[in-house]
């Protein structure tokens, strides 16, 4: 499993950025460069040269229970995606059940620390012959990491919630098991992606859901890209202060000169921000359509698509974008907390937090 590393080259990013390459054009620059790779049963990651362009949804072959040992427990777990994200259709797979040698994994803090806690956790426990787990869609890999949680340590999940009419944070207990899936109910075609007609132009759209591997690469982008944000707004802060300190009457001109001096020390700063990406914005929403699209009128072209996702009308985008949000298999995580009597009592809903913490402090 490839997974984003610190060592990429930033300049590829820079001009995904500044849409000198797509989004997807990014994507597989970064497959030809050296990449971590997670080694099982190891904690240690060691580094590997790997030539593997990235190809949506590639086909899940059919796992043969022949091949799994008799020494491993395992339970077959039901995908919330019914298997429509995958070529192959795969609408479940085989878990085997948390060990106290996954518990190494389970309370190294390196592995938290980098973000690789549940792609380690997906590669020692997910069962089966040739399954590619850069494909699973998000939805999917929460209800794994649900299955290997709730069945390890129990049911019960605490957590602290804040109460929306107090403000104050109340604490309270989960129970994992109340936890379904949302309703899925999308047919996709032979390649595992979904069509959507855009209500204005009426273009055809195919997308497919996101994976981890593609949010990895989009908080890289985001993250990126909001430095050309930081930049402006020091800019402009250092432009108003700088205004400010000339018109007070109450400094006098040589502490008006050591505050400007002091000001323009965060010039360097400013300019490898601006290095790392100059645009003054975010394109959250235009990275998010780049990955999620795939063809458009049947045209596969990633050149074509970037530029049209940036020039397609604001209501096609809203609506897709919101489509594809209400129909993402995955679990519902919306929950319903118990007010205590000190504070009016009765109960409030809000949404589990479920990330890549959820093991943490439990070994």
């Amino acid at each position: 499993m490839v997974l984003i590393s610190d060592e990429y080259d930033y300049g590829f990013y820079y001009h995904a950025a500044n849409e000198e390459l797509t989004v997807m054009d990014t994507y597989n620059k970064l497959n030809e460069k050296e990449e971590k790779n997670l080694v099982a049963p190891t904690v240690e990651k060691e580094a590997i040269i790997e030539e593997n362009n990235y190809t949506p949804s590639t086909t899940y072959d059919s796992f043969s229970f022949n091949e799994i040992s008799n020494d491993v427990q395992y339970d077959i777990i039901p995908l919330p995606s019914n298997g429509e994200c995958y070529k192959g259709k795969v609408n479940r797979l085989p878990v085997a059940y948390l060990t106290a040698f996954d518990e190494n994994l389970i309370t190294s803090p390196n592995l938290y620390k980098d973000g690789l806690i549940i792609d380690f956790l997906l590669k020692q426990k997910v069962l089966g012959n040739n399954i590619n787990l850069e494909d699973l869609c998000c939805g999917d890999v929460d209800a794994i990491i649900l299955f290997l949680r709730a069945t390890s340590y129990g049911a019960d999940f605490p957590i602290v919630a804040k109460d929306p009419i107090s403000g104050q944070e109340v604490e309270s207990v989960v129970d994992l098991t109340t936890l379904k899936y949302k309703d899925f109910n999308l047919v996709s075609d032979e390649n595992g992606h979904f069509e959507y007609e855009l209500p204005v132009s009426k273009d055809k759209v195919k997308f497919r859901f996101l994976t981890r591997k593609d949010l990895k690469i989009l908080d890289r982008l985001n993250d990126l890209e909001s430095d050309g944000v930081k930049a402006k707004l020091i800019k402009e802060n250092i432009s108003s202060l700088t205004d400010i300190v000339k018109k007070d009457k109450l400094l006098s001109g040589k502490d008006k000169q050591e505050i400007i001096t002091d000001l323009s020390k965060m010039k360097p700063w400013i300019e490898k921000l601006e290095s790392s990406s100059p645009a003054p914005y975010s394109k959250i929403i235009t990275n998010r359509l780049e990955l999620s699209i795939v063809s458009i009128n049947d045209n596969t072209n990633r050149q074509f698509i970037s530029k049209y996702i940036r020039n397609m009308g604001a209501k096609d985008s809203l609506m897709l974008r919101r489509y594809i949000l209400e129909n993402e298999p995955g679990v519902n995580f919306e929950i319903e907390v118990e007010r205590p009597l000190s504070l009016g009592g009765g109960s409030f809903k809000t949404f589990l937090e479920w990330d890549d913490s959820v093991f943490l402090n439990l070994a």
